[in-house]
């Protein structure tokens, strides 16, 4: 029996991985850090003047927001206003991006030696600037989480060899899972080069687990000339502003030896909003091969992602696959592992027309079981 894996944001909370509620508190403590080391106030930040502008968060709000980022344990005091929703601020930036609008000109840019004061025209190369700040940081909140995770090892030695494993999330806890238990990954993409952090490259030895990582991942490069996507499946690779780790020039297209003439690579995030962009079509297979999982898959299991309205691509990619489903009289055993219970299993019931099963609503309990169950497979599993 083969079985579809796919993960939500909420397996990997599960697993240790910040949530979004995390990255704008982030994004300020960054920013704040960048002024201090700069010896800049922060009303100079791109950040700061598209937060004030457009959302009315003032100095002292930002200030309060960047305290959260170290943890409850500082608390901020007072009532000081609710964060802006990162959701909201990175899909408004994708939207006037998109449709070349601006917010209009930010308050105060004091330029040095006297000089006149200037702002932000917050609108196109500006608006981009922030929209890579707010990235850099949630690779920052990434980075400064759990580099591994014993439930997502768990559930990979739970796996069956015909499972494979559909993902949203960016983070690399899952991949570097599968690494530690003597796997290797394969991310169904091509052209994709896989290389190690001495940029040398690291071809699958072990047997292969696929996983399609639907919105990219921190450990993938790509190319804007050539269109290679690099990924290493031992460490994070995205760069992060002001501090760019291992390779980040393209050594494909131009000599190795000349950096001058290599293009610069770019990280592969997709953002988390309605107007998601899916140009690199390396992404497009990983998403064409994940829909061939699910139309295939005699069961359909979904741990930690409750079907949000926003991700229309994937409502539409499950519809497909159900379509297929249907054109050979097949039905999927569908289970759905979540905190929220019975309101998301009705989502899932409503949109795919299938009776839907309670997996329970905490992931490291579905994975004792699914460990206590592997003993009914077959042994050449264990030994592979």
């Amino acid at each position: 029996m083969s079985r579809v894996f796919f993960l939500g944001s909420g397996a990997s909370a599960a697993a240790g991985a910040p949530l979004i509620g995390d990255f704008m508190p982030a994004a300020a403590a960054r920013a704040l850090e960048r002024s201090r080391t700069r010896s800049r106030p922060i009303t100079e930040n791109r950040l700061y003047a598209f937060l004030n502008l457009a959302f009315g968060v003032g100095e002292a709000q930002f200030r309060a927001m960047a305290l959260r980022e170290a943890g409850p344990q500082k608390k901020v005091s007072g009532s000081a206003p609710a964060d802006p929703d990162f959701m909201f601020v990175l899909g408004a930036l994708d939207v006037a991006i998109s449709e070349g609008t601006s917010f209009g000109q930010s308050i105060v840019r004091k330029a040095s030696r006297g000089g006149p004061t200037k702002g932000y025209d917050l609108s196109g190369n500006e608006l981009a600037r922030v929209r890579q700040e707010l990235l850099s940081s949630v690779v920052a909140a990434f980075g400064r989480g759990p580099a591994t995770s014993s439930l997502y090892a768990n559930f990979v030695a739970a796996l069956q060899p015909t499972d494979k494993l559909i993902t949203t999330n960016w983070d690399t806890l899952l991949d570097f899972a599968i690494q530690s238990l003597n796997r290797d990954v394969d991310y169904g993409a091509r052209p994709m080069t896989y290389v190690d952090a001495a940029e040398k490259p690291d071809n699958a030895e072990a047997p292969v687990l696929p996983l399609h990582k639907l919105h990219g991942s921190l450990n993938w490069l790509f190319c804007p000339r050539c269109s290679l996507v690099y990924a290493n499946r031992r460490q994070n690779t995205a760069p992060i502003r002001g501090k760019r780790p291992y390779y980040v020039r393209c050594h494909v297209c131009a000599p190795k030896k000349d950096s001058s003439l290599q293009a610069e690579l770019e990280a592969v995030l997709v953002s988390p909003t309605l107007l998601k962009t899916y140009r690199i079509a390396q992404l497009k297979q990983v998403w064409i091969n994940a829909q061939s999982a699910l139309a295939l898959a005699d069961e359909w299991v979904f741990v930690g992602y409750s079907l949000p309205i926003d991700d229309m691509w994937v409502v539409a990619m499950l519809l497909r696959a159900a379509a297929t489903q249907r054109s050979f009289k097949q039905c999927p055993k569908i289970t759905v592992v979540d905190r929220s219970g019975e309101p998301v299993r009705s989502r899932y019931a409503r949109l795919l027309g299938w009776p839907v099963l309670d997996g329970g609503s905490d992931f490291a309990e579905y994975v004792q079981r699914m460990s206590r169950d592997l003993y009914n497979y077959p042994r050449e599993w264990n030994e592979s």
